[in-house]
């Protein structure tokens, strides 16, 4: 009944805590002297104030392990009292305390080059901060990663265009070149006959080659009469590939360069094709059945004769075309009539010969 009446005594509480409180200041102030930190007091203050603050305090006062000035010490504050019979549990404060305590005992050397693990690291903090924390981890992760990944896709890109470079094709060749292996004035003019071809029918990709590739590949064939197995390297395609191309595109384009053509020659009736598109036939006179020819027939010719140069340069142009020049395979003789206009509808598309007053 004493010890219940010392117990309930508040002058002997208030007295019992004030004690305290003052051993823990004199304390805290000479530890924070040593270590320079001033917040130190004021934190332990607190924590232990949360401790020990209960309305059912003993005379025993604490019980715990050794006093410890470590704030990451379970044993910075107590934990055990005789007051409740409810103890915490603290191992896991513990275990987290001793797996800290050896990190850092661990010599410079031995110790990882990486961050800690995010699990060590959310041991040590509290749930909220541990989500934070791996959060900005995560954030830090994902944008290194996201620059490496536009890193490597910009090298890839170049790679790429390196690639396409370094093979035979409308993409690799310059527009000099690209004239001089088609026989057409400029890009522009190949490209508008892409366009017409790609609207006149529906025709296979073969090979992986682009529409681009497949209307070089013909072109090359007729400007510079190269053998089919000559194109097949080239293009990295099958001999049989190559014929397949050809048989299939030589139609086709013929079909749509035969409006350009005309055939203005002797014995061709061309008068009335002419006078359709607003044209005159101009031809010399013939002294057949004739003595002599008359002076405005003279004078005519004379004029005709002037202008006839004109003709031979491009029928010189139609001859650029190597196809024409070269012996024709038995196999190709059905597509003659077609290589014949490819190649004058080509000769077409080029600037006139005649200048412009």
């Amino acid at each position: 009944m004493e010890n219940d009446s010392q117990d309930t005594n508040p002058d002997l509480q208030y007295i019992q805590i004030k004690a305290l409180d003052l051993r823990i200041q004199h304390t805290v102030q000479t530890h924070s002297e040593m270590r320079g930190k001033h917040g130190f007091a004021k934190n332990r203050r607190r924590l232990w104030l949360q401790a020990i603050k209960r309305a059912d305090w003993g005379t025993d006062g604490a019980k715990g392990g050794e006093p410890s000035f470590d704030c990451d010490s379970p044993d910075f504050v107590p934990s055990i009292f005789p007051h409740s019979s409810i103890t915490i549990d603290s191992s896991g404060k513990v275990a987290r305390y001793e797996r800290k305590r050896r990190r850092e005992s661990r010599a410079p050397d031995e110790r990882p080059g990486v961050m800690p693990d995010l699990e060590s690291a959310a041991d040590e903090l509290s749930p909220e901060s541990a989500l934070e924390t791996k959060y900005r981890e995560l954030r830090e992760d994902y944008s290194s990663l996201k620059r490496e990944l536009e890193a490597v896709q910009e090298e890839n890109q170049q790679l790429k265009e390196k690639l396409k470079k370094s093979k035979f094709g409308f993409n690799s060749i310059s527009d000099s070149a690209l004239c001089f292996f088609t026989g057409l004035q400029n890009v522009q003019a190949f490209l508008w006959l892409l366009s017409i071809l790609k609207r006149s029918s529906a025709i296979t990709l073969k090979g992986g080659l682009t529409w681009e590739n497949h209307l070089l590949l013909v072109l090359m064939k007729l400007r510079l009469a190269l053998s089919n197995k000559d194109i097949a390297y080239r293009f990295g395609l099958p001999f049989s590939t190559v014929s397949k191309i050809l048989r299939e595109w030589v139609p086709l384009l013929s079909s749509v360069l035969k409006p350009l053509v005309i055939w203005p020659n002797r014995g061709f009736l061309v008068r009335e094709e002419l006078a359709s598109v607003g044209a005159t036939l101009k031809i010399p006179s013939f002294t057949k059945g004739k003595s002599q020819l008359s002076g405005s027939c003279v004078d005519t010719s004379r004029q005709l004769s002037r202008v006839r140069i004109h003709v031979e340069r491009v029928i010189g142009q139609l001859k650029n075309f190597q196809i024409l020049n070269s012996v024709i395979p038995i196999s190709q003789v059905d597509m003659l009539d077609h290589i014949v206009t490819i190649c004058a509808g080509l000769t077409n598309l080029k600037r006139s010969v005649v200048p412009r007053k």
